[in-house]
């Protein structure tokens, strides 16, 4: 788990990363790894600051190792997300 970045001003995106895997073999896979997943959303969130202009910042990474799709919404990484869109500490969700 990454540390906390402080808000951007208001004129940016807060990004949350989503990156998923819903079983160890897709985990373990070159392609769909969560390391993979993570430089991704990073890579997108970059494109749209270089090309796009625009000012995307990442705030958090919410997880969802080993989870089925079916309960993922009841997942603790998701329930934290769901409180911190609440509370406006993230804008934009950036899933994998």
């Amino acid at each position: 788990k990454t540390a906390v970045r402080q808000p951007a001003p208001s004129t940016a995106r807060l990004v949350a990363l989503i990156p998923g895997v819903s079983t160890q073999p897709q985990a373990d896979a070159p392609e769909g790894s969560l390391v993979t997943q993570l430089q991704r959303l990073r890579e997108h969130i970059d494109y749209r600051n270089r090309v796009c202009e625009e000012n995307w910042v990442e705030v958090d990474i919410y997880g969802r190792h080993a989870i089925s799709g079916k309960v993922s919404l009841q997942s603790p990484e998701l329930l934290r997300l769901r409180q911190d869109i609440a509370a406006g500490r993230i804008t934009t969700t950036v899933v994998a």
